[in-house]
This record gives C-alpha cells, structure tokens and sequence, in this order.
C-alpha cells in the first residue's frame, strides 16, 4: 500500500505547473503576433499567385491541386471534376479573438469560383468556431458553419436521379437520391445541424445515447478541420507544389514510411512469437 503524498508537496507541483502554463500561454501569444507579422509578407505573394493563374490561362489549377492531396483527393467524385473546373482561387484566414489573450477564435476556408453552369454563388465559405483555450492550450471545435450551395435547377451534384419501376404495375417513376460528392464539404456541423445521414455508416446507431452522440458529432468535426488545417498550412500556401505533384510525391513517401515501420514492428513481433514457440 503506497503511503499518501504531502498535500505540500502536491501544492508545489500544482504551483509549478501552473507557472509553466503561464510562460507557455505567452509563448503562444507572441508566437502568434511573429506569425502574423510574416502573414502581412505572404499576402502579396498569393495575390500576385492568384493573379498569375488567372491571366495566364492554367488550366484547372485548383482542380489538380485538390486531385493531388491526401485530404481532398479521394473526395472528387468524376460528377464533380466539371463543377471544379471553376474554382479560381482558396484562401484561408484565421478569425482573430477579442483580446491578444484570446489566441484565434476560428478559421475561414473560402473557396471563390467563376460563373458557372452548377450554381449560383461565386464564394463558398466554411467557418470553424473554436472554444475557448484549456489549461493544456488546446481548441475545441464548437461547430462549423457552411454556406449553402445555391444550386442551379437540375445540377445538384450531390444529389442523383433514379427510375424505379413498379413490378406490379410497371409504371415508372423518376425520384432523386443522395450520393457522395466533393461538395458535401459544405455540410455544417454542431450541436444545432445533425450529422446528414450519408456521413453515417450503415451499422451505426442513430438512436445511440446522447454521449455517444456528441463523441460521434465530435469526431466528425475534428476530420473536418482536419481538411481545413491542412488547406491553411498545406495546400493553398504551396498550391503550386501540389499543382505539379511535388507534394503528393512527398505526401506518399511519408506513407510508405509509416507503412514500412508498421512492417518492421510486425515483423519484429512475428519474430518473437516464432521464438517463444520454438522454445
């Protein structure tokens, strides 16, 4: 039986912490204020980016961009390709606190598109509001906010149309029906917009109790900002990279790493498994 600690002594750790926390917290501060001294110097830079692709004539440059990241890749249905076509430029902007203390209060993902034959709006826009900071100086994500796409008549790509045929009568009959697409992105998510169905594994329980629930809408979020966080500090300062493959190529080498320490460890256990046995 171990014998109980000194409540002084656990008074001095509790004090040294929270003096660590302190220097720490004004670390991010004035991390954060260098930050945005750099972003100022940035800016010019992907305005004149923008301005580049814009008159020079490159052709699906954000598409290809988006093609080639881990993130985003696998999301581009081939129903979406033509729609992404348009897309013109991405940015991404933190939403600064109130107060310097404050750290971010969130982050503005806006995609901005030229006319075209799919929807109406010319910027899509999701914002990520974050709760305030915890003693271990992390966010929470306390919901995600989404324009709506305006779809024009007939052109939701997210939506497909089927023809069902009554057996009976062999009347037919024309009804809309959900499908994965690119666009879905610009779903909102928080305690007031319920997780849409199609995010949902089949064997999941829609019924299931209300803690299940927030960890679900949770993890939902936090894979939606992980998308996000990656367009801000990835994807849009080094659209080029991802334009010619360059950081996918990167992006594959560090999974086949990962892969290749995942072989090395199980190779190293089917080792000892095999020594035991022969023992």
């Amino acid at each position: 039986m171990t014998s109980p600690i000194d409540p002084t002594i656990i008074e001095k750790l509790d004090s040294l912490d929270t003096e660590y926390a302190a220097i720490r917290r004004q670390q991010e501060i004035e991390t954060r204020a260098l930050e945005k001294s750099y972003d100022v110097k940035y800016e010019p830079l992907l305005s004149e980016r923008s301005k580049v692709i814009a008159e020079g004539g490159v052709p699906e440059f954000w598409l290809t961009v988006l093609k080639n990241s881990a993130n985003f890749g696998p999301e581009i249905e081939d129903h979406d390709k033509e729609a992404l076509e348009h897309l013109i430029d991405i940015k991404a902007e933190e939403i600064p606190g109130e107060k310097a203390e404050d750290l971010i209060a969130g982050l503005k993902i806006t995609f901005v598109f030229n006319e075209n034959p799919f929807f109406e709006n010319k910027t899509l826009s999701k914002t990520y509001h974050f709760s305030e900071v915890n003693d271990m100086l992390r966010h929470e994500i306390k919901c995600i906010d989404s324009d709506t796409v305006a779809w024009k008549a007939g052109k939701d790509l997210t939506l497909k149309t089927v023809v069902k045929k009554n057996k009976k009568t062999g009347a037919t009959k024309t009804v809309q029906k959900e499908r994965d697409s690119f666009f879905r992105f610009f779903t909102p998510l928080g305690p007031d917009h319920p997780i849409p169905e199609i995010f949902l594994d089949e064997d999941s329980d829609s019924e299931s109790d209300a803690d299940e629930a927030e960890e679900r809408l949770q993890f939902f979020m936090s894979a939606d900002f992980e998308k996000a966080d990656d367009l801000k500090e990835n994807i849009v300062p080094r659209a080029f990279k991802y334009f010619t493959g360059e950081a996918a190529d990167y992006d594959s080498d560090e999974d086949e790493m990962d892969s290749e320490g995942e072989g090395e460890l199980d190779s190293e256990e089917s080792d000892e498994d095999a020594a035991r046995k022969h023992e």
